[in-house]
């Protein structure tokens, strides 16, 4: 059976751990611990501190065989960084899940792009998910150009 790792990642709040809840209910292994920054405290009650992990199993692939998939959830703290290269090694996918409303976003995408792209199989694909879009998102921002200058 072929094995595939995919990497949720993406800062404090933009939904990793409500995603993976989402897909994997009660099977899901969270790492979470009572959150303790005050410029959060209201909004946010638990973070990740470790990984969430979930798998699925009997998945199929394009080519019919057989595929079970590893899903990690890494922690959006910086301070939790280590932790991002140590589970993003031989990762085959990355979901880069981010509230639209982040503060110089395309910094934050770079930066996790920065830090889990070398750690992960050479044949690799990323997704980027946009969650929580505000009313006017799309007139104030430009990602062709972004896309253009950046890849």
């Amino acid at each position: 059976m072929e094995e595939i790792k995919i990497i949720i990642a993406g800062p404090v709040g933009a939904g990793k751990t409500t995603a993976m809840r989402t897909v994997f209910g009660n099977n899901l292994l969270a790492g979470e611990a009572k959150y303790t920054a005050a410029e959060v405290d209201d909004v946010k009650g638990y973070t990740t501190v470790s990984m969430d992990y979930g798998t699925l199993n009997d998945m199929h692939s394009c080519s019919e065989r057989p595929v079970k998939l590893h899903v990690y959830s890494i922690p959006g703290q910086e301070r939790f960084k280590f932790m991002w290269e140590i589970l993003s090694k031989n990762a085959h996918g990355l979901i880069l899940l981010v509230a639209a409303g982040e503060r110089n976003i395309f910094s934050v995408i770079s930066n996790y792009l920065s830090v889990v792209w070398p750690y992960m199989h050479n044949e690799k694909a990323v997704l980027v998910a946009l969650n929580k879009i505000p009313e006017n998102f799309f007139e104030n921002i430009n990602i062709p150009e972004y896309l253009y200058y950046n890849g």
